[in-house]
């Protein structure tokens, strides 16, 4: 009884003194030792990237959908006279959204009605008529043609300027709604961005984009398998032991190089199999994780 009693205290012990997060750990289970490794390596940035959401809003659907037609058009052609890659612009399908007031906002509406008389009443169906909007996700590409990084991020500045000025997005373009509708989208905007929604210059994103060729990815995980057998002998030498072979190896590449995480989604912004983007390009680099099991040798 003194003996179990010893064992559980023990292991209750060790419990609470095992660390937080751990880079190798000592399996008893496999009898072995497992280790993980990470490393990364540098990727050159070629390109800007720009991902910004179209839109369209009216009264009816058949003429919401024509004018989200045209601006993509006219958007295709801005872009190709601002040098884009053609090959690059995309654009999603196009979804349908019916913008809904809340409580506070009908009601509002409805005092609004109410004290404009016989005016308000004639145009009830107007005042309690939901806007359409239709959306679409842009894409487009640009080669930078510098080096230095300092001078890449003023040719995304440009391009950003240059963007604007042309009104690629057609955010000029006033939206075919009643006074009421109209009133009704800005309280909703107002009230988006009083509790940190975006607005409309937050729909629009640009990136710094690299490609990884097969040479970098055998690189980073390389480095990943020598930091991980480093890791392994180290705690093996702490546990007594001495590392044996190798046999077990897992490798997986880090959300960087596939997929950019936003605050919203982990694929809002297209991001290519072979690809990495971030808004510096001094920090675009490809990541690779891999997890090891060595025997412990005799």
């Amino acid at each position: 009884m003194k003996c179990f009693i010893k064992t559980c205290s023990f292991l209750i012990l060790c419990f609470l003194l095992r660390p937080i997060q751990v880079e190798a750990q000592f399996s008893m289970a496999s009898d072995g030792i497992s280790a993980s490794g990470r490393a990364s390596v540098e990727v050159k940035p070629t390109r800007v990237r720009m991902r910004a959401t179209m839109k369209a809003i009216g009264n009816d659907a058949r003429r919401v959908l024509e004018q989200l037609r045209l601006l993509r058009s006219e958007a295709k052609d801005k872009l190709l006279e601002l040098k884009a890659d053609e090959s690059s612009i995309t654009f999603t399908e196009t979804s349908l959204q019916i913008t809904q007031g809340n409580s506070q906002q009908q009601a509002m509406m409805e005092m609004m009605q109410m004290g404009m008389g016989n005016a308000g009443a004639s145009s009830s169906s107007d005042a309690t008529a939901e806007p359409i909007t239709a959306v679409c996700t842009l894409n487009a590409d640009w080669v930078i043609p510098e080096s230095d990084n300092d001078a890449m991020i003023l040719f995304r500045k440009r391009l950003e300027q240059k963007v604007t000025e042309l009104d690629v997005l057609g955010e000029s373009k006033q939206p075919d709604l009643t006074d009421k509708q109209a009133e009704m989208m800005n309280q909703m905007r107002r009230q988006s961005q009083r509790y940190g929604g975006q607005t409309s210059g937050d729909s629009t994103q640009y990136k710094f984009v690299g490609s990884i060729t097969s040479q970098q990815q055998e690189q980073a995980m390389r480095m990943a398998v020598e930091n991980a057998t480093k890791s392994a002998k180290t705690l093996a030498a702490a546990a007594g032991s001495e590392l044996g072979k190798l046999v077990r190896l897992q490798t997986a590449a880090l959300p960087t190089a596939g997929v950019y995480f936003t605050g919203q989604s982990p694929s809002q912004f297209p991001v290519g199999d072979n690809e990495v983007v971030d808004d510096n390009p001094g920090r675009l680099a490809y990541q690779s994780t891999v997890q090891t099991t060595f025997a412990i040798a005799d």
